[in-house]
């Protein structure tokens, strides 16, 4: 096994930034591509179930290859396949061949994701996953806007291909690199046909163990309502609050920069508090968003979505350091699918029903909503947590072995 290595974790940071940025400078690219040729919200619903779906109905099947093979090398041929897609996108001009190849994308990420974050305690140490995963965030909440910016910025300047051309650049760039890693996580090495059940063994896993089973699950809870919350808040934004497209960007801005600082401040959280601090954050950032929606104006909006975005900074990092911590390493790939696909389905759903409940009840309302069940899902957690046996709630060290 390779030694940690700061050279390669910065790689990987590099890496894990530059591919959110990609993500983001594409979907902000072709949702202004598809608004123009079609000028229908439904064709823009499409796209972004397009990026959403294969997450969810591959996962099972993108946690297996990055298991079976190589990781990095895993990693470097889905970079190319998703630089190949955006070079297709960058020609296309009808709606079906824009999906398609946005389903492409879509699988991409579905790899991609679990290929990166398994990366992270070879390259870091197993002793400090947990900063790795803070640094991971930090990457990819600091990259992710700087995209949105560009996809935006671009386009306007030179076009929607010239700027798609350009961001897969990027992904080439993110498959070259990795391969410059010394790190490398060996895949199962089985050459012989794979029974089914081994496809469906993160899953399994997940069920089996009853921390990751209560926080997965609840954390999914979280996201429904988060999403909720998402559709919501341009029109809060602009309608109750009154502060037109800059205060919808100043209240998207202060909740990205509460990830980043709730990300590095949970870095030194120790194992055993992952857990409580993951349902913890939910109540916090649950109340937050409801105080915002209470009390409306910006000010108070402001300081409530950094302290939102805190929260969602800390939920993410002890998400996934709880998984390096429990799961066995075999294992790691098809865990984390597994735990993408419940955020991802999460974020589907949401998306009808904060339509729905944004007709019924107005922006206010489902900010009220959003906020309240997503802290009663917290406190839910925090009460399922405590009733957990104690060999149960997180204190132990990673499992040699995968249960049989």
């Amino acid at each position: 096994m390779t030694r940690p290595s700061r050279r390669d974790f910065g790689i990987l940071f590099s890496a894990y930034a530059l591919s959110s940025a990609g993500d983001y400078l594409a979907l902000i690219t072709l949702t202004l591509k598809v608004e123009e040729l079609t000028g229908s919200g439904w064709a823009v619903s499409g796209l972004l179930l397009a990026g959403l779906v294969p997450a969810v109905a591959l996962a099972t099947v993108a946690g297996y290859l990055v298991d079976r093979y190589e990781t990095v090398r895993v990693l470097s041929v889905t970079a190319l396949v998703q630089a190949a897609a955006i070079a297709g996108l960058a020609f296309a001009d009808d709606l079906r061949t824009i999906l398609a190849l946005s389903l492409v994308l879509g699988a991409g990420v579905a790899v991609t994701q679990p290929a990166l974050l398994v990366l992270v305690p070879r390259a870091i140490g197993q002793d400090r996953a947990t900063q790795g995963n803070a640094m991971m965030e930090v990457a990819r909440w600091v990259a992710t806007p700087l995209g949105a910016v560009l996809g935006g910025g671009l386009t306007h300047a030179l076009g929607h291909g010239p700027t798609l051309f350009a961001d897969a650049a990027t992904f080439g760039v993110v498959a070259v690199a990795v391969l410059a890693m010394r790190t490398r996580r060996p895949g199962t090495g089985r050459h012989q046909a794979e029974p089914s059940g081994e496809l469906r063994k993160g899953v399994a896993f997940i069920g089996k163990d009853r921390l990751l089973r209560l926080s997965i699950l609840l954390l999914g809870g979280m996201i429904l309502f988060a999403g909720i919350d998402n559709v919501a808040e341009v029109f809060f934004a602009k309608d109750v609050l009154e502060a037109g497209d800059v205060g919808y960007g100043a209240l998207i801005g202060a909740w990205t920069l509460g990830i980043a600082v709730g990300a590095l401040a949970s870095g030194r959280l120790g194992v055993g508090r992952l857990a409580p601090a993951l349902f913890l954050a939910s109540v916090i950032g649950g109340a937050a968003v409801a105080l915002a929606a209470g009390y409306a104006t910006l000010p108070v909006a402001l300081a409530m979505f950094l302290v939102g975005g805190m929260a969602n900074g800390v939920q993410l990092v002890s998400m996934r350091s709880l998984i390096h911590h429990r799961v066995p390493e075999s294992l790691r790939g098809r865990v984390f699918a597994a735990y993408y696909g419940v955020v991802n389905a999460s974020q589907i759903t949401a998306l009808g029903l904060g339509a729905i409940l944004l007709e019924a009840a107005g922006a206010r309302g489902s900010l009220v909503v959003a906020g309240t069940g997503a802290a009663a899902v917290g406190v839910l957690g925090l009460a399922r947590h405590r009733a957990l046996p104690a060999r149960d709630r997180g204190g132990e060290p990673t499992p040699r072995t995968p249960p049989a």
